[in-house]
């Protein structure tokens, strides 16, 4: 584990690893690092898989990659907030998160659910590398900053204001996910930012800024992308 944390902490940034220290739970580090860092964490992790893989197989019974890598982000988490890394704590953590998730899936009308993937193949379907598209992300104020959010997983009355963005498609990528007896596919594009505007553009987080490369999870922007 030490060669995968010491790779994940040379790369990433003081912000960064803020952003980390500050989720509630592994669900928003998934989403952190698929929004923000999602090369940065394939690297390290790729760099110690072969030192680890046979250990989580063997020793805890950790067979999928994502679960895997699922472990070590938290894993990072708690080295990085000083608490105990403690690896039946953390199983034990993601099991529980997991099993919260399903109740929640199973209480949702699976046809909302549905129209959201939906949108999200659509929009990746529509776009090919090197396209330009135009995105409209939410933002919120975050102590002096304006962070972008996405739409599906926030409550729309939060959100006052929007960022504009024109950007570059340079890749496009697909996973598949197992959720509440339910397979589907998570959708990403992965953009560089050539223009983003805002009427306080100087308070927004600078991820967002001209020439950044950004990854946006489809199925969570969950609206349809102009051209």
């Amino acid at each position: 584990m030490d060669i995968f944390f010491q790779k994940l902490d040379n790369t990433l940034s003081t912000i960064e690893k803020e952003k980390i220290r500050e989720c509630p739970d592994v669900g928003c580090l998934i989403v952190l690092v698929q929004s923000n860092m999602r090369e940065k964490f394939s690297d390290a992790y790729e760099a110690a898989a072969s030192h680890i893989d046979q250990f989580f197989i063997d020793s805890l019974k950790i067979d999928s990659v994502y679960d895997r890598q699922r472990f070590m982000l938290l894993a990072y988490q708690k080295k990085i907030t000083g608490k105990k890394l403690d690896l039946v704590e953390i199983k034990s953590e993601i099991a529980q998160f997991d099993k919260l998730q399903d109740s929640i899936y199973a209480e949702e009308d699976w046809a909302v659910i549905r129209t959201q993937i939906d949108t999200a193949k659509l929009n990746f379907d529509r776009f090919q590398t090197n396209d330009t598209l135009f995105l409209e992300l939410p933002l919120r104020t975050k102590g002096t900053k304006k962070v972008a959010a996405y739409f599906n997983g926030y409550n729309k009355n939060n959100f006052t204001d929007t960022l504009f963005v024109k950007a570059i498609l340079i890749k496009k990528t697909k996973e598949k996910t197992e959720q509440s007896n339910h397979t589907y596919y998570e959708y990403f594009f992965s953009v560089k930012i050539l223009i983003a505007s805002n009427t306080n553009i100087n308070l927004v987080d600078n991820l967002y800024r001209s020439d950044s490369i950004i990854t946006i999870p489809l199925n969570a922007y969950g609206r349809f992308i102009k051209k």
